[in-house]
């Protein structure tokens, strides 16, 4: 809960107990504070604990809190369904009861009926109050607004246009009402409700004995109306609905503005910035319905035209519309309204869409050119940022992507489309007189499924659809005999209605046979594919119930959950990655560090034993082989303390204080990209503490949308000087190039906040300073496409171009994982080096101490990392500063001949034969190191060979040196030996199969151990461990039957496998099909070496297709045909 200024601790018991002075409170802080300080008793709050409300749990288990409704007697009721929370909110006003209820988006429709009934159940009682507070969310909810339904049951519309509005209108809207004897809405924007902001305090209706000046101030109160008024009469007392710089009658203003609700800030915003404050009516609407009439009648016969903004154009502008027309009929004058398409000025007709009244930029360049009419030697449209189109363009993924229903239903859907895809390559080799299936997703084909026996329709549903249709389409599938499929996936729910009983029962009895439910994990993909190819070769109707596992993938919530202990103890206290064993013979392996590293278990469960027995088609039915290979690789590693960080200098000293740049301005505004730990994330609630300690007016908006696992997507604070009452506020969020500094700890969304998201734009190069990590983070790794691949040059691209040149932009990912064991400590590591380049105006104590407040609750380590980054800040390059990556040639010799000698078993002759080959195969190709591309090259030879001693010794070493070294003398120095360079690593690729011996060989080198324990910084002394685990498969295929037997174990099975290496001829090594490959690439090399002289061209085309496919993956699954194509483009 936020806190306010406090001198002594014991001196209030809440922050909402305050009776005046400056707090800073949240949106639904506000609404708690409304109710208590109403003069009009409120009798219960009704919420559910989900959306913006989702705080309500926790202040629900407040003590303060619950003391102070206590006192007021007030109490707080949770209800997640909202047409129970609707019944019961009727018969408490049924007894004169007041009653303030909480709705998210989406539950006035879900609660249609139940608002209906309440309606009918209200009509003819008196003494009651219902104010429905209903979060209105603009930017995605479109066309199923709840504004319709209110309007059909006639209730009473209000809306506040910010923080401190909302909690005045707790008040106004039980006396709305008490006077018009029904419910009364209050809409409230979305971005409204997950704001915090600084208010000023009044005292409550109850109050303490002590509390005599408070008691004092309540009795000076002015009058608020009587509850025996019309709306509207009362409405105009409230003055809910007023007008500024109204012209005097007889004259007319060229033009006039009506902002509603959340409007207003940014219309006032505006006028004040361009100087037009005074010079322009304006009308604040705060009450939508009933509409005032009059109000709105004195502001059209004074102005020619009026513009109406708000979130949805249309809504009030046909009422204001409707009382210009009967003004009109008296013979009144009055203006043009424009409200979605605004007027045609020098040939550009611009229209308002939905949700950009609510922000000042965007209404800035809808009526800019209206403004220049208006305004006076000044262009105002010459003054607004201009756009970029290299970044405005950009194709970002969607937030959240990859996680919630949307992740869990595109997860299901690759599987779906893997399983249709597994029907045609099983039926392909079939005899003619077997079932051909096909798997249909969604819609059934009507045309080419002649040709298919049987069809399965599958369908997936989400968990909310689910529970509205589901029950109905589970009883068509089940009276409908074509074979169907569907998966829900029920991702996101804690408690409330179970979807396996709710299927379950809704199956007819007379059908119980035919219809089977089963529950799979979302996490296990491989047993959910297994359990997809079985259903789809049922006759009968299968629901799957998919459900998120441990560790949670899905569920933001839960995965929320899982970063708790890491943002506790400030480091992962266990790693848990499983890997395909081949892995360990990759040349180019990923680097562990940075998968182990994330904060999030890879994989969360153990591997286990299994035995499985499959049905194989009839042409293998005199197939018998016998088949023994290691499959998975299982690192796990505890650790019980942190490591220990640096956070000092170089010369051993702590950086001194910075120079603040923002010392003396009046207004500071700071955009945070991607923010953890509860609304409105740890970094704000830093900078928002140190704020209120330096007496500055603090604001904070946030977007409630996911970036990621355990990850919001923006925050932007505002800072301001104190003001008095009298001075309108600012809009929270940050106007187009108008932040002051631009924190990203999410390099996407950093990119999202400089250009491609139409409502951020947040930077300009002469104002906004920019702290940015550039590193991909774990999950963006894993789902960012190849066209995103170059994130990090647009954003450095982005930066320089829309941020000062004194910008500051680098990786801290992977240091984040080695120096913490987590990226979760990027943020504050950020605001370190930030606050060391001045950019942040508090002083170093009161961020430490605000850090320290952070520190005492859920957060750890938190003060490490500041300090950590402000060490940073004066140490690391700039971004204009070239970084280059070399590699100590002779470093890396060492390390081979190492791991080699480790693995000999005592044998030097074979390590110093190795070092003699190596260092001899590279002094024969200098020229290798004269290119980026060569340098490279030869780092991935030096590896192969080394790889290929593990393979048959230095037999098969020797060859493939041989090899190189041939191709390389006949390689033209003036193309600067692209030809080798591009020839290494397919070579290698193909002739080192892996084959079960060469991956039990490298599984099991006491090389890979010790590199495994370098990369992940174990160490002993420090109380680490680390344990392997493997999963080795033993099958059998025999009478038309697979025996597959999947042993979870230590090393030794694969200990076993490699003690036949010397001992397998290699003809016998890899498939068929593996060494048709390797001996293609090894006659194509020769074939090089032996033409490249009189064809040098041709050549390094073929060699640069081959690497290609190599790097993708694809050589050694190459057919002769195809790879005669490969060659042939």
């Amino acid at each position: 809960m936020a806190t306010g200024h406090e001198t002594n601790p014991n001196e209030v018991r809440s922050v909402l107990d305050y009776a005046e002075g400056e707090i800073f409170v949240s949106s639904l802080e506000a609404v708690f504070k409304g109710v208590l300080e109403s003069e009009v008793p409120v009798h219960a709050v009704y919420g559910p604990a989900r959306g913006p409300f989702q705080n309500l749990r926790t202040h629900a288990a407040d003590e303060g809190l619950s003391r102070l409704l206590i006192d007021h007697g007030c109490r707080l009721e949770l209800i997640d369904e909202p047409g129970r929370a609707v019944d019961l909110a009727a018969r408490s006003c049924l007894v004169g009861r007041n009653v303030v209820m909480l709705m998210s988006a989406g539950d006035v429709l879900r609660s249609a009926n139940a608002l209906v009934r309440a309606r009918k159940l209200l009509e003819g009682s008196e003494g009651f109050g219902l104010l429905l507070i209903i979060e209105d969310d603009v930017e995605h909810l479109a066309r199923s607004a709840p504004v319709h339904l209110l309007d059909d049951l006639a209730i009473a519309k209000i809306e506040p246009n910010d923080v401190s509005d909302l909690r005045d209108m707790i008040e106004h809207g039980i006396r709305l009402s008490r006077a018009g004897n029904g419910p009364t809405s209050m809409l409230v924007a979305s971005n409204l409700l997950h704001s915090f902001d600084t208010i000023t305090a009044r005292p409550n209706r109850v109050v303490g004995t002590l509390d005599v000046a408070a008691a004092m101030k309540r009795k000076r109160r002015i009058g608020r109306g009587s509850e025996t008024m019309s709306l509207l009469r009362l409405s105009r007392r409230l003055e809910l609905n007023r007008t500024s710089a109204l012209p005097s009658p007889g004259e007319r203003a060229p033009l006039g503005l009506v902002a509603i609700g959340p409007a207003y800030t940014a219309a006032e915003y505006l006028l004040r910035r361009f100087g037009l404050e005074g010079r322009i009516p304006l009308l604040r609407i705060g009450m939508s319905a009933p509409f005032d009439d009059s109000i709105a009648e004195r502001l059209l016969s004074r102005c020619e035209r009026v513009v109406v903004l708000e979130a949805r154009p249309g809504l009030t502008g046909k009422a204001l519309l409707a009382a210009s027309e009967a003004a009109r009929r008296r013979g009144v004058e009055t203006a043009s309204t424009w409200w979605r398409s605004l007027p045609e000025i020098d040939g550009e007709s611009p229209t308002l869409e939905r949700g950009d009244a609510l922000r000042a930029s965007q209404v800035a360049r809808k009526i800019g050119n209206l403004l220049d009419s208006v305004s006076t030697g000044r262009t105002i449209t010459r003054g607004l940022a201009p756009a970029d189109p290299r970044f405005d363009e950009l194709e970002i993924p969607a937030r959240g992507s990859s996680i919630g229903v949307e992740g869990a239903i595109r997860t299901v859907r690759n599987l779906l489309t893997a399983t249709g895809q597994w029907l045609r390559e099983r039926q392909d080799g079939e005899v003619e007189d077997d079932e051909r299936i096909a798997l249909m997703l969604d819609a059934p084909a009507e045309s080419g499924t002649s040709r298919y026996d049987r069809l399965v329709e599958a369908e997936i549903w989400g968990r909310n659809r689910f529970l509205a249709d589901g029950p109905a389409a589970i009883r068509e599938c089940a009276s409908d005999p074509t074979p169907r499929l569907l998966v829900i996936c029920d991702v996101g729910a804690k408690g409330g209605i179970d979807v396996v009983r709710l299927a379950t029962a809704s199956v007819p009895e007379e059908f119980g046979d035919r219809v089977e439910i089963r529950t799979v994990d979302l996490t296990d993909l491989d047993g959910f594919l297994e359990v997809l190819r079985e259903s789809v070769l049922s006759d009968n109707v299968r629901v799957l119930i998919a459900r998120d596992g441990t560790p949670p993938r899905f569920d933001q919530s839960a995965i929320e959950r899982s970063f708790r202990e890491v943002d506790r103890l400030g480091f992962t206290t266990m790693h848990r990655l499983s890997r395909p064993a081949e892995q360990a013979c990759s040349l180019r392996a990923p680097i562990l560090s940075e998968s182990l590293g994330t904060g999030v278990d890879r994989v969360g469960e153990e591997l286990e034993t299994t035995f499985k027995i499959d049905r194989l088609p009839r042409r293998m039915a005199r197939m018998i082989k016998v088949r023994v290979r290691p499959l998975l690789e299982q690192i796990e590693v505890v650790r019980t303390r942190p490591p220990m960080v640096d956070v000092t200098g170089p010369t051993g000293e702590r950086p001194g204080p910075p120079v603040i740049q923002h010392a003396a301005a009046s207004v500071w505004r700071c955009h945070i990209a991607g923010w953890r730990g509860g609304e409105p994330g740890l970094v704000s609630r830093i900078l928002c503490g140190a704020g209120r300690e330096m007496g500055y007016q603090v604001g904070c908006s946030i977007s409630s949308r996911s970036a990621g696992p355990g990850r919001g997507a923006w925050a932007q604070l505002l800072f301001t000087r104190p003001r008095d009452g009298a001075e309108p506020s600012l809009p929270l969020l940050i106007p187009f190039g108008e932040a002051d500094l631009l924190l990203g700890a999410d390099p996407v969304e950093s990119l999202r906040a400089l250009g491609p998201d139409p409502l951020l734009r947040v930077a300009d190069s002469s104002r906004t300073a920019a702290v940015v990590n550039s590193g991909l983070l774990a999950d963006q790794e894993d789902h960012i496409g190849g066209r995103m691949r170059d994130t990090r040059q647009l954003l450095a691209d982005a930066v320089a171009s829309r941020c000062e040149p004194k910008a500051w932009l680098g990786d801290l990912v992977n240091a984040s994982r080695n120096t913490f064991l987590t990226e979760r400590l990027i943020d504050v590591v950020l605001l370190g080096i930030a606050y060391q380049r001045g950019l942040i105006p508090v002083s170093l104590e009161a961020i430490e101490r605000s850090i320290g407040r952070e520190q005492r609750g859920d957060f750890g380590r938190l003060l490490t990392a500041f300090r950590h980054g402000r060490t940073l800040s004066e140490g690391l390059p700039g971004l204009t500063q070239a970084q280059t990556e070399l590699v100590d040639q002779e470093f890396m010799i060492r390390r081979l001949v190492r791991s080699v000698r480790l693995d000999s078993a005592g044998r030097r002759g074979r390590t110093r034969k190795f070092e003699t080959l190596l260092r001899e195969s590279l002094q024969k190709m200098p020229g290798l190191q004269e290119s980026g591309r060569g340098r490279a090259s030869a780092i991935d030879f030096c590896v192969a060979l080394r790889h290929a001693v593990f393979w048959r010794g230095l037999e098969h070493a020797q060859r493939y040196a041989d090899l190189i070294i041939g191709l390389y003398e006949a390689d033209s120095g003036a193309h600067s030996r692209r030809m080798t360079a591009y020839a290494i690593f397919p070579l290698a690729e193909a002739m080192l199969i892996p084959d079960p011996l060469y991956v039990a060989t490298m599984c099991t080198s006491l090389d890979q151990k010790r590199r495994i324990r370098e990369r992940l910084g174990i160490r002993h002394a420090r109380g680490d461990h680390m344990d392997r685990r493997y999963l080795t498969r033993f099958e059998l295929i025999l009478a038309r039957r697979r025996f597959r037997l999947d042993v979870a174990s230590g090393n030794w099975p694969a200990w076993l496998i490699s003690t036949l290496v010397r001992y397998v001829p290699s003809g016998w090594r890899g498939t068929r099909g593996e060494r048709r490959v390797a001996a293609s690439i090894i006659e194509l090399v020769e074939r090089a070496t032996r033409e490249s002289v009189d064809t040098p061209e041709y050549w390094e085309r073929v060699m640069l297709r081959l690497n290609l496919q190599a790097e993708m993956g694809r050589l050694r699954m190459l057919s002769s045909g195809e790879l005669r194509r490969v060659l042939a483009e």
